[in-house]
């Protein structure tokens, strides 16, 4: 019966095969160890190392060597027996299964076919031996089989670095195998098509970081800013789109509004700027573009025409012509929009008409802060519905009267607050400190009384510890003289000249 050798398959007739001794020398390529048994068990097992070459040398069969250098674990038999090992199935067998990395790696060493080597690649146990087997190889094609394979990065990787064609690197970054591999092939391959492609719809962030930092063209950049799923990748491809009209694009219609902000932020022609403002979807789109904008018609048309308040307060806010601004400032639906116009409107008629009539508190308290006549601010002061407006009028009326009124009566404590800021009158003041309800209020009002028996009544006995405090604090700076009524100096007048 004949002898199958189980590196090929072929079946081999044992008259065929030389004796040992005999011939040339050359191996045979017998499978079944038959009579060489003995010897390969003595070259992995005999005790002494001249023993186990001894038999090494006198094995002829390719199975008995290709066993010896696979089983081994003494360097000196492995490599005895793969110096008479030229058989490439066998030392693809010894680099796949060798019990020493040193044998597997000398098997690969004497291997010159790239189809070995990429199944030494695929198959070896030894990962540093599948690598050795990898830089072997010059086959691009088996290269991208490899670095395709479901292997150990390590020999993917290793396979990458020897890929040059750029088609099948371009392959290889499609596939969906590990992204440390595919990270390599970004960096490798200059098919921007591929790298746009990973860009838009890789699952992985920092593979599509890595494809966007290689991105050269303006068109697959502006298609990566605009069509990317990850708005962190439209936002880094958008960084270095330099063509103005995909910018204001990416203003008017991005869904994100980092994005949008950013795409503004690098918009430079007042044209596209001007567009964005005017047709761009989302309000906080338009909002940003109008504060780019310096020509006065377009924001004048801007502050009439936009849907949204927002846009319309940031044109007004920018606005110069009187009559425009009396005219938002009186019709625009919007308070914001109103109050915009107010802080912008010079006539003194026109603001104390919206102090007191506008239906928007916040309207009346912005126009309040910008009231001059003294009468005006003591009526809203003592009858403006809302406590904001009231605080406004309180922080500008200058009668004593009117502050005495609102910081004794107001029922909100901010408007007693802001009066008893003001008030000189020393009585309000203790009564204040001693009996408001508010504590901000006493607290203030103790800040600015003199009497220090009344303070160190309020320092031991107020229900609340920062009034307590603020009391000690105010003894302790009258103490060192603090608060002084200043001194009026007496102007000195200068004699007149007399008349030459």
């Amino acid at each position: 019966m004949g002898s199958v050798d189980p590196m090929d398959g072929k079946t081999r007739d044992p008259a065929d095969e030389e004796p040992a001794g005999q011939g040339t020398g050359a191996p045979s390529a017998g499978g079944d160890l038959g009579d060489e048994q003995p010897l390969v068990d003595e070259a992995l097992n005999a005790d002494t190392p001249s023993k186990r070459l001894g038999a090494v040398k006198r094995c002829r069969s390719v199975a008995a060597l290709s066993r010896i250098a696979s089983a081994s674990k003494d360097a000196q038999v492995v490599k005895a027996a793969l110096r008479s090992l030229d058989d490439p199935a066998a030392l693809a067998a010894v680099a796949e299964a060798a019990q020493l990395r040193a044998a597997g790696q000398q098997a690969v060493a004497k291997l010159a076919d790239d189809a070995r080597l990429a199944q030494v690649a695929r198959q070896a146990q030894d990962l540093v031996v599948a690598k050795t087997a990898v830089k072997k190889i010059g086959d691009q094609q088996l290269l991208a089989e490899v670095a395709r394979a479901d292997l150990d990065p390590l020999v993917c990787r290793t396979a990458v670095k020897r890929l040059t064609d750029q088609e099948l690197l371009g392959e290889v970054l499609r596939d969906e195998g590990s992204t440390e591999v595919r990270k390599l092939t970004v960096d490798k391959t200059t098919d921007e098509g591929a790298l746009a492609e990973i860009a838009c719809t890789d699952e992985d962030a920092a593979l599509r970081a890595s494809a966007i930092e290689r991105l050269t063209q303006q068109r697959l950049l502006a298609k990566v800013a605009t069509q990317a799923a990850a708005a962190e990748s439209r936002l880094q491809a958008l960084a270095k789109v330099k063509e103005g009209k995909v910018l204001a694009r990416i203003a008017r219609q991005d869904e994100d509004p980092e994005v949008r902000a950013d795409a503004i932020e690098r918009l430079r022609s007042p044209r596209l700027v001007a567009d964005v403002a005017r047709q761009g979807d989302h309000a906080d789109t338009r909002e940003l573009a109008t504060r780019k904008i310096e020509d006065l018609e377009i924001l004048a048309d801007i502050a009439t025409t936009d849907p949204s308040d927002r846009v319309r307060s940031e044109a007004v806010r920018r606005l110069e012509d009187q009559e425009l601004l009396v005219g938002i400032a009186e019709e625009d639906p919007g308070w914001r929009v109103r109050r915009a116009a107010v802080r912008r409107v010079k006539a003194p008629d026109t603001i104390e008409w919206l102090a007191r009539d506008d239906s928007a508190w916040q309207v009346r308290e912005a126009a309040t802060a910008r009231v001059r006549d003294q009468a005006a601010l003591r009526n809203r002061a003592e009858w403006d519905e809302a406590w904001q407006v009231r605080r406004a009028a309180v922080e500008r009326v200058k009668r004593e009267a009117v502050l005495i009124n609102r910081a004794r009566n107001d029922d909100a404590w901010r408007v007693r607050l802001a009066a008893v800021k003001r008030v000189r009158d020393a009585a309000l003041l203790a009564n204040r400190a001693q009996y408001d309800e508010s504590a901000p209020v006493r607290r203030a009002a103790v800040t600015r009384v003199r009497e220090e028996l009344l303070l160190k009544e309020i320092a031991r006995d107020d229900a609340d510890g920062e009034v307590r405090k603020a009391a000690e604090d105010r003894l302790a700076e009258l103490a060192h003289g603090g608060d002084k009524p200043r001194k009026r100096r007496r102007r000195r007048r200068r004699p007149k000249r007399p008349n030459k």
